[in-house]
């Protein structure tokens, strides 16, 4: 999908048609993946799936919440965006129907990191459809950017406690993030400019993780293969070098996106380019 949405953004700028033409077959090819969501929302799944730990209940055809979630939060800009420039109410029905349905599945898979990116996504579509300024929109991504990566740090520093604590509130054998960031922690304060490789998480939790996780908290010790936080993946893999390239990329390369969003003149061009973006 993400390389869909470059095409689509390589397209607006070129010819507006083709790029909303790839966009709509994108956004529309989606509705099997959703009615097969709300199939298994509604407990009709003819396909017995194979599930690791405590899975939700809708993955669709992704295979894992996570997935289905993050599939569904880069959608549901993209939706949005060609809602606000539908030409007929039988268009704006059509894309009404498939966000509510994008929204169903979303909420039910239970994956929080998808939830709070689409509500952002949307939000941020909705506010500069009104009022859009490179400036401004540069400045609240790179706010974003910074907030996303101190709560990360705030959060991983005190990550055994915090994880702790939400399995005595809960019982729940999912509140295992806090622990994993705890232990990628532990890895970039041992090894912090270069990381340890690719890949290489796994193999530095054995050493980094919190005994307290791994053996009385579980029945069974536990080592978790992935981060699961951007951030702290690549400080363990490439350290806080690969980690510093990463963002100044990211912010270059956003600041360019921008600066050709300001310069189209054609309304529905960069409306579209708002939803990619």
């Amino acid at each position: 999908i993400l390389i869909a949405v470059g095409g689509i953004s390589f397209l607006v700028v070129r010819c507006t048609q083709d790029g909303q033409r790839l966009m709509r077959i994108m956004i529309w090819g989606s509705l099997p993946v959703l009615i097969y969501g709300v199939i298994q929302y509604l407990g009709f799944d003819p396909i017995l799936w194979t599930r690791w730990g405590d899975a939700g209940p809708v993955i669709s055809t992704l295979g894992n919440e996570n997935y289905f979630g993050a599939y569904l939060a880069l959608l549901l800009p993209l939706t949005l965006s060609q809602w606000f420039i539908a030409k007929n109410l039988f268009e704006r029905i059509g894309f009404i129907v498939l966000m509510s349905l994008q929204v169903l599945c979303l909420f039910v898979t239970r994956s929080n990191g998808a939830i709070i990116a689409a509500i952002l996504a949307c939000t941020l579509v909705v506010w500069w459809r009104e009022s859009f300024s490179a400036q401004r929109a540069r400045a609240v991504l790179i706010g974003l950017l910074l907030i996303s990566m101190v709560a990360t740090i705030l959060i991983a520093a005190q990550g055994d406690l915090i994880g702790e604590a939400l399995v005595k509130m809960n019982n729940n054998s999912r509140e295992v993030r806090p622990f994993t960031w705890q232990s990628a922690y532990n890895a970039v304060s041992a090894r912090p400019f270069l990381g340890w490789g690719l890949s290489s998480f796994d193999l530095t939790q054995e050493q980094y993780a919190s005994p307290r996780f791994k053996y009385h908290l579980f029945p069974e010790p536990r080592v978790m293969d992935r981060v699961h936080n951007l951030w702290l993946e690549l400080a363990v893999e490439t350290g806080l070098v690969g980690l510093s390239l990463c963002v100044v990329m990211m912010i270059f390369g956003g600041n360019a996106v921008l600066q050709v969003v300001d310069c189209l003149k054609d309304s529905e061009a960069k409306m579209m380019l708002l939803g990619c973006v």
